[in-house]
């Protein structure tokens, strides 16, 4: 107990010196050691031996020397330095663990610059977080530089900030759920697969594409469509269909299984034939279709299939197709072809004109490659009453213009 008491009237001697009534700075040019007996508890109470008194102001240590400026050797069992707030334990420092009996406030950045040049942040149990790791003021700054690494298998979440990882980024579990700027990949390939044999990479400014590892590689969209501009399709997509609101471009040989239909008066593809019907009743007359002054049309032929009986009161019907130049240079019907009945030759399909040459007009009779419309210029249709100059009192029919665009 007498040599207790000693070291307590030391160490009460040095805080003394130390302290006074104010703060004060003692410069030390050699090491200070200072050895308490086991009994001692400095700083806090004790029930098995005698308590250095408190500090009443700021205790500074100021040392030249380039060492560690304090150091705590404990060579017993216990916490090498425990910190009181009064008589409450606040942390125990140890050999190997820290211990804090609150929460560790890092809103201040206090753990900074982790991975630069021989420092990292280790812990042989990982890092156990009960609620959030709040990361809104950027506690734990420059993870990932020269061998370090941040691992969780419990997930991470930023409020407001960015990861930025120079070693890349691995998720075995959970994905990634970005909520608001998106995910940027600085220019460099944002890779598909653990080989990564596919990715998508930015070649130059503004030009994405897609590169596959072998020649089988595919890009496959399995439900849903695609679609090419802000254009809106004349044709519902559905499922598995295309869209392309401008031009579309295939060097090598293209196979339509369902063949092309292109309706008539638009940008059809040169070379594309094309078939387009109309609807013809008693009072049908005039521009049946339109060739824009844009293009030039081979027509191949005009065919009608009466599915009505035309009737008129002299029981004769006329029904010519033709163009300003002649009215009839397409197709030329009478009365008795207008009935739906009529085939143009034996075995040949009932109500269908306008294949042999007793209908077929000037523009085409004796022609096989075609006629050519190079100028704008109206397909037109006239339907009447010869005797009576009037319109049919009965009759329907669909007209077909068959033609193919070549320029």
């Amino acid at each position: 107990m007498n040599g207790q008491r000693a070291t307590t009237a030391l160490l009460v001697a040095f805080a003394a010196l130390l302290v006074g009534s104010t703060a004060l700075g003692l410069v030390l040019t050699q090491p200070v050691i200072v050895q308490l007996p086991p009994a001692v508890n400095p700083g806090g109470p004790s029930a098995a031996g005698m308590d250095v008194p408190l500090f009443p102001a700021p205790l500074e240590i100021q040392t030249t020397y380039t060492g560690d400026a304090l150091k705590i050797r404990q060579d017993g069992t216990g916490d090498g330095l425990t910190v009181f707030d009064g008589s409450t334990v606040e942390a125990t420092f140890g050999a190997s663990t820290f211990t804090f009996a609150n929460p560790l406030d890092m809103s201040a950045a206090i753990i900074s610059n982790i991975g630069n040049a021989g420092t990292d942040f280790t812990s042989a149990g990982g890092l156990s977080l009960t609620d959030d790791l709040d990361m809104t003021a950027d506690p734990i700054l420059n993870i990932g530089n020269a061998g370090t690494d941040f691992l969780t298998n419990g997930g991470l979440t930023l409020a407001n900030a960015e990861i930025i990882t120079t070693g890349g980024l691995t998720v075995t579990n959970g994905g990634i759920i970005v909520t608001e700027d998106g995910v940027d990949t600085n220019g460099t390939p944002l890779y598909l697969g653990a080989d990564r044999g596919a990715y998508l990479d930015e070649s130059s400014d503004d030009i994405i594409q897609t590169i596959l590892a072998t020649g089988s590689g595919l890009f496959r969209i399995i439900t849903g469509n695609l679609s090419v501009g802000n254009g809106t399709p004349t044709q519902a997509q559905n499922g598995e269909d295309a869209y392309v609101e401008g031009k579309l471009e295939i060097d090598e040989l293209a196979y339509l299984d369902g063949g092309a239909q292109t309706p008539a008066g638009t940008a059809q593809g040169i070379g594309f034939e094309s078939w387009v019907p109309a609807t013809v009743i008693t009072s049908t007359n005039g521009a049946l279709w339109t060739i824009p002054g844009s293009q030039k049309w081979l027509i191949k032929g005009v065919f009608c299939n009466v599915t009505t009986n035309f009737d008129c009161t002299g029981d004769d019907c006329q029904l010519i197709i033709g163009d300003d130049t002649d009215t009839d240079g397409y197709l030329v019907l009478a009365d008795a072809t207008l009935q739906a009945a009529d085939t143009e030759g034996t075995g040949w399909p009932a109500g269908w004109q306008g294949f042999a040459a007793a209908t077929i007009g000037a523009f085409l009779d004796g022609i096989t490659t075609g006629f050519p419309q190079v100028a704008a210029q109206t397909i037109d249709i006239d339907i009447r009453d010869v005797s009576a100059g009037t319109d049919p009192t009965a009759g329907a029919a669909t007209c077909y213009l068959r033609y193919t665009r070549f320029e």
